[in-house]
């Protein structure tokens, strides 16, 4: 494979070859040695059951998940297909897998496989180890309990301060003369003022807190199967034994541009008006 690319003022040529069953061998590799695993259950129709060994592109999130280990076995429930306009019975399975989401490299090994031209660029690049960073679930795991801390503790701040706000602003009413019925209106309307942004407060961190309690809950669950995760940054060294980059020509951009220039049918208007001159 031939790939371009510009380097300061020059444009390199390089000539790209790759030991093909080296990749794929690789892949599967990191994918199950690096990748987060889980055991995922499902009852669905035989036609939705994943094929052991195989690779699947979520393309809403850009994702690779590989598959592995699947088990089924008939679940004694139906479902329903639609063939061209007649619905008919279908049996339903029960159905269990071993799904590993795959590190970023795992996906650059699957776009060199597909001669995408565009993954050379990341390799060429100098941030492609942390492009290729991938945390591992113990990781994740310490850096989202300490979120949960500094969200409660944020939260805790804030309310505090916002019931300190309000507080400054019930003195000042208390504070104030006049007729009796308006400072009980004002009071009230205070008092409602407070209850509705305490709400808005509290809900809105109670959600925030049942979203990564949620996540929190998914990765302890996981946290035993990937004990041995290993970092797939270990692999980026056997990744680019396995390609042959070799440069075999340079061309200046003013090169370039000369000959962009001299194939062009158009007449710069600086030479235009030389011309017309002569």
């Amino acid at each position: 494979m031939i790939y371009f690319r510009n380097n300061g003022d020059v444009r390199e040529k390089y000539f790209i070859t790759f030991d093909k069953e080296g990749l794929e061998k690789l892949q599967v590799q990191v994918a199950k040695r690096c990748g987060e695993q889980s055991i995922v259950k499902s009852e669905c129709k035989y036609s939705y059951i994943p094929r052991s060994e195989s690779l699947h592109h979520k393309y809403d999130k850009d994702e690779y998940h590989y598959i592995d280990e699947v088990h089924y076995e008939l679940s004694g429930n139906k479902g329903t297909e639609w063939d061209h306009y007649d619905e008919y019975e279908v049996d339903l399975y029960n159905c269990s897998y071993k799904d590993y989401f795959c590190p970023p490299l795992v996906s650059f090994i699957e776009k060199m496989l597909c001669h995408d031209n565009d993954v050379y660029s990341a390799i060429f690049s100098q941030n492609f180890q942390r492009l290729c960073h991938f945390p591992k679930v113990k990781e994740k795991l310490m850096k989202l309990q300490q979120e949960i801390a500094v969200v409660s503790q944020e939260y805790l701040k804030t309310r505090q301060k916002k019931v300190e706000e309000l507080n400054k602003e019930y003195d000042e009413l208390t504070k104030k003369e006049g007729d009796i019925e308006k400072r009980i209106k004002e009071v009230n309307a205070w008092t409602s003022k407070m209850k509705k942004v305490l709400l808005k407060m509290d809900k809105e961190h109670v959600a925030r807190m049942k979203e990564l309690n949620d996540r929190l809950k998914y990765l302890l669950s996981i946290e035993k199967l990937n004990e041995n995760q290993e970092d797939s940054s270990n692999y980026i060294n056997t990744l680019l034994g396995l390609v042959d980059i070799k440069l075999i020509d340079t061309i200046s951009l003013e090169e370039i541009e000369r000959v962009r220039s001299f194939q062009s049918e158009e007449i710069p208007e600086q030479e235009m008006q030389l011309l017309k001159k002569n």
